[in-house]
């Protein structure tokens, strides 16, 4: 049996001007469109080992949903958790229909992200999240200008999380890293893998002199850096 894989469209839209900077948790209106084919006129749903099983068009009036950066889901398969790169959380819950097909969001929230202070009003070069992963109770955030991955917990209690961890130690040149091309990608291997459940970072735009993307395993039996082709 071929496995399946859901294909989710998140694509989101945004209305009005430049929104005022969040200073506390606060909802988000969001409108959701289901996109039921994936090829337009078309009925065709396998593609090679891939079944796409529906999508969501997404819209909020609320400007800062469209500065969505990464998302990633809860164990439960419902709930979400995102970071935006103004330096904001996005959680809430994914609706479906009575056949099991997406049909929206609900519950969806915006709050700043808090630095060890306790504080919400950080720049934009401090707090543009581009990447994010969660290890059990410990969320990771990977941002690029200041470049760094910082660690937050509780992922219960996230909108009043503060760093447990500024900054993991990165094992390739910082300096490296160009401040709109860093660590775009954030991911833990399997514990069963030879990286035993490593935390595994790697840049967008920021080669070395052989053109290769760095990047690097942050923790684990086989920590060091690497080098991906772009």
């Amino acid at each position: 049996m071929q496995p399946r894989f859901s294909l989710v469209f998140l694509l989101a839209l945004t209305a009005g001007t430049a929104s005022p900077q969040i200073a506390r948790a606060q909802t988000a209106p969001v409108e959701a469109t289901a996109i039921t084919a994936f090829r337009p006129g078309s009925t065709e749903t396998r593609f090679g080992a891939l079944e796409f099983v529906g999508g969501l068009e997404l819209s909020s009036s609320e400007p800062l949903f469209g500065a969505w950066s990464a998302v990633r889901f809860l164990p439960d398969g419902e709930r979400f958790l995102g970071v935006l790169d103004t330096g904001h959380w996005l959680s809430g819950r994914i609706s479906r229909d009575a056949q099991g097909r997406l049909s929206g969001l609900s519950a969806v929230t915006i709050a700043p992200m808090l630095d060890a202070d306790g504080r919400g009003d950080q720049s934009k070069y401090s707090v543009d999240a581009e990447s994010l992963a969660i290890r059990g109770d410990d969320v990771l955030v990977g941002y690029e200008q200041r470049h760094r991955v910082s660690g937050y917990r509780p992922l219960s209690a996230i909108e009043t999380a503060r760093p447990f961890r500024m900054a993991f130690p990165l094992p390739f040149p910082v300096g490296e890293l160009r401040n709109n091309g860093g660590l775009e990608t954030l991911a833990l291997s399997p514990e069963a893998s030879p990286l035993q459940g490593a935390l595994v970072a790697v840049a967008e735009k920021s080669v070395d002199g052989n053109g290769n993307l760095f990047a690097g395993i942050l923790d684990g039996p086989s920590k060091g850096a690497f080098r991906s082709c772009p």
